[in-house]
């Protein structure tokens, strides 16, 4: 499975924990669809006659997606032993066959690949506030200050050029001084706008955007970029 979201991620942890992402795609591309479940709220992807699990969030609040990392060289896909492709990382975080601390074992123990002609890299949230970012072909780290936030190219390594399209480094701003400057009182509203204000328009629109509030147990979510109307799914 080829992956191509441009997309936002990012965690807040203060009063509250707060998570959120833009899911972002040109129109047509991805046969995704919006999951309200018991126990799940996810983006799902149907390819080749499989549903995978790209984005979303647990009752028990364990988060997890795949933005699109703009750099093809590190992480490729291969058929190794030990290996682990960071796409079934998430697929089977969200779905409860592993645990954060199973993603972090795997992570130390195996070679964290990609899917064959992609680039992703990925936040695990854990339901006790820890926090972990995976790049392939780069490693991961645990994250301790009380926010994150990542978009399209690498964290874990300096590029020299962040203009071009795709990078996401205009987005990655805005929402990172948004959270610099936020307190412990950082709410859904406040997560809602910050998507609001990273929002995509044009071929790589933002087709949802949802965030996650533990204190409250739920989500909120809208469509196409459509912040005026926003729904509430209670776990």
């Amino acid at each position: 499975m080829a992956v191509e979201f441009m997309c936002t991620s990012f965690v807040k942890r203060g009063n509250d924990v707060i998570c959120g992402f833009n899911f972002d795609a040109p129109e047509g591309l991805w046969d995704y669809k919006i999951n309200c479940q018991k126990n799940l709220f996810f983006i799902g992807i149907k390819f080749a006659g499989t549903l995978y699990h790209v984005h979303g969030v647990t009752s028990e609040g364990k988060y997890a997606c795949l933005p699109y990392m703009n750099d093809p060289d590190k992480g490729k896909y291969n058929r190794k032993k030990n290996s682990q492709r960071i796409d079934l990382l998430v697929d089977r975080y969200l779905t409860g066959e592993y645990s954060y601390e199973d993603v972090l074992e795997l992570n130390r123990t195996k070679e964290v690949i990609n899917v064959p002609s992609s680039s992703i890299h990925s936040h695990f949230l854990a339901p006790d506030g820890r926090l972990l970012l995976v790049e392939p072909g780069l490693g991961h780290m645990e994250i301790s200050r009380n926010y994150d936030i990542i978009t399209n190219f690498p964290i874990m390594e300096t590029l020299d050029d962040l203009s071009k399209p795709g990078y996401g480094k205009d987005r990655y701003e805005i929402g990172k001084k948004i959270l610099e400057k936020s307190n412990d009182d950082f709410s859904v509203q406040d997560g809602l706008s910050l998507l609001e204000k990273t929002k995509q328009e044009g071929l790589w629109a933002t087709k949802v955007s949802f965030v996650y509030s533990k204190k409250d147990h739920a989500v909120y979510f809208c469509k196409n970029g459509d912040f005026t109307n926003v729904t509430k799914h209670s776990f």
